[in-house]
Protein backbone atom coordinates (compact mmCIF):
# COMPACT_ATOMS: atom_id res chain seq x y z
CA UNK A 1 0.00 0.00 0.00
CA UNK A 2 1.45 3.62 -0.99
CA UNK A 3 1.78 5.93 2.03
CA UNK A 4 -1.75 8.34 0.32
CA UNK A 5 -3.14 4.63 0.62
CA UNK A 6 -2.15 4.04 4.15
CA UNK A 7 -3.18 7.76 5.13
CA UNK A 8 -6.76 7.34 3.53
CA UNK A 9 -7.13 3.96 4.99
CA UNK A 10 -5.75 5.54 8.62
CA UNK A 11 -8.56 8.67 8.00
CA UNK A 12 -11.18 6.34 7.69
CA UNK A 13 -10.93 4.33 10.47
CA UNK A 14 -10.52 7.38 12.92
CA UNK A 15 -13.66 8.39 10.98
CA UNK A 16 -15.27 5.68 11.59
CA UNK A 17 -14.58 5.56 15.43
CA UNK A 18 -15.32 9.13 15.72
CA UNK A 19 -18.63 8.43 14.10
CA UNK A 20 -19.66 5.64 16.06
CA UNK A 21 -18.90 7.43 19.29
CA UNK A 22 -20.54 10.51 18.51
CA UNK A 23 -23.83 8.46 17.19
CA UNK A 24 -23.51 6.40 20.72
CA UNK A 25 -23.73 9.86 22.80
CA UNK A 26 -26.67 11.64 21.17
CA UNK A 27 -28.37 8.49 21.12
CA UNK A 28 -28.23 8.07 24.36
CA UNK A 29 -28.28 11.73 24.83
CA UNK A 30 -32.04 11.48 23.28
CA UNK A 31 -30.80 13.82 20.34
CA UNK A 32 -30.77 13.02 17.24
CA UNK A 33 -29.42 9.10 16.57
CA UNK A 34 -30.37 5.39 16.99
CA UNK A 35 -28.60 2.45 18.55
CA UNK A 36 -29.83 -1.20 18.26
CA UNK A 37 -32.58 -3.21 15.44
CA UNK A 38 -35.31 -2.00 17.68
CA UNK A 39 -35.21 1.44 17.81
CA UNK A 40 -33.20 1.76 13.55
CA UNK A 41 -35.33 -0.18 12.25
CA UNK A 42 -38.34 1.80 13.53
CA UNK A 43 -36.57 5.32 12.50
CA UNK A 44 -35.86 3.47 8.61
CA UNK A 45 -39.53 2.85 8.61
CA UNK A 46 -40.82 6.62 10.00
CA UNK A 47 -37.89 7.63 6.78
CA UNK A 48 -36.12 9.64 10.21
CA UNK A 49 -32.88 7.90 9.00
CA UNK A 50 -30.29 10.24 7.06
CA UNK A 51 -27.12 7.93 7.32
CA UNK A 52 -27.02 4.35 8.38
CA UNK A 53 -24.54 2.83 9.94
CA UNK A 54 -23.71 -1.39 9.89
CA UNK A 55 -20.75 -3.59 10.89
CA UNK A 56 -19.25 -5.55 8.43
CA UNK A 57 -19.97 -8.55 10.74
CA UNK A 58 -23.27 -7.56 10.39
CA UNK A 59 -23.46 -7.42 6.31
CA UNK A 60 -21.00 -10.58 6.57
CA UNK A 61 -23.10 -12.84 9.02
CA UNK A 62 -27.04 -11.73 8.28
CA UNK A 63 -26.71 -10.80 4.54
CA UNK A 64 -30.70 -10.98 3.98
CA UNK A 65 -31.50 -8.78 7.26
CA UNK A 66 -28.50 -6.27 6.17
CA UNK A 67 -29.84 -5.88 2.51
CA UNK A 68 -33.54 -5.40 3.61
CA UNK A 69 -32.32 -2.57 5.81
CA UNK A 70 -30.28 -1.30 3.53
CA UNK A 71 -32.97 -1.39 0.94
CA UNK A 72 -35.31 0.58 3.19
CA UNK A 73 -32.60 2.91 3.95
CA UNK A 74 -31.96 3.70 0.60
CA UNK A 75 -35.79 4.00 0.12
CA UNK A 76 -35.67 6.67 2.44
CA UNK A 77 -32.93 8.70 0.75
CA UNK A 78 -30.49 7.95 3.42
CA UNK A 79 -26.91 7.06 3.46
CA UNK A 80 -25.33 3.76 4.38
CA UNK A 81 -21.76 3.06 5.98
CA UNK A 82 -20.51 -0.23 6.45
CA UNK A 83 -18.08 0.09 9.69
CA UNK A 84 -15.06 -2.02 9.55
CA UNK A 85 -12.03 -2.31 12.39
CA UNK A 86 -12.25 -1.00 15.68
CA UNK A 87 -15.83 1.29 15.20
CA UNK A 88 -17.13 -2.04 13.13
CA UNK A 89 -16.23 -4.42 16.72
CA UNK A 90 -17.70 -1.54 18.68
CA UNK A 91 -20.65 -1.26 17.35
CA UNK A 92 -21.10 -5.07 17.33
CA UNK A 93 -20.32 -5.53 20.79
CA UNK A 94 -22.33 -2.42 22.04
CA UNK A 95 -25.29 -2.05 20.07
CA UNK A 96 -26.10 -5.26 17.28
CA UNK A 97 -24.27 -4.01 15.04
CA UNK A 98 -26.52 -0.70 13.75
CA UNK A 99 -26.66 2.02 14.48
CA UNK A 100 -28.27 5.43 12.33
CA UNK A 101 -28.23 9.31 12.78
CA UNK A 102 -31.39 10.94 12.16
CA UNK A 103 -32.57 13.70 9.97
CA UNK A 104 -35.11 14.70 13.32
CA UNK A 105 -36.40 12.98 16.20
CA UNK A 106 -39.86 12.19 17.56
CA UNK A 107 -39.90 13.00 21.14
CA UNK A 108 -40.35 9.80 23.38
CA UNK A 109 -43.29 10.47 26.18
CA UNK A 110 -41.81 8.28 28.81
CA UNK A 111 -38.70 10.79 28.52
CA UNK A 112 -39.31 14.53 29.88
CA UNK A 113 -38.07 16.89 27.36
CA UNK A 114 -35.16 19.00 28.54
CA UNK A 115 -36.88 22.35 29.29
CA UNK A 116 -40.03 21.05 31.17
CA UNK A 117 -37.12 19.06 32.97
CA UNK A 118 -35.26 22.10 33.88
CA UNK A 119 -38.03 23.90 34.66
CA UNK A 120 -38.70 21.39 37.04
CA UNK A 121 -35.41 21.72 38.66
CA UNK A 122 -36.17 25.62 38.74
CA UNK A 123 -38.89 25.51 41.38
Amino acid sequence: MTADGASASEFTRRWQMELVQLLFDQARAGLRATMGDRDTERAIEELRVDSLLLSRTRTRTDPVDADCMIGMAFAGRAHVEEVAGAAGELLDREWEGIASRLRFRIPDPARPARAEARAGTDR
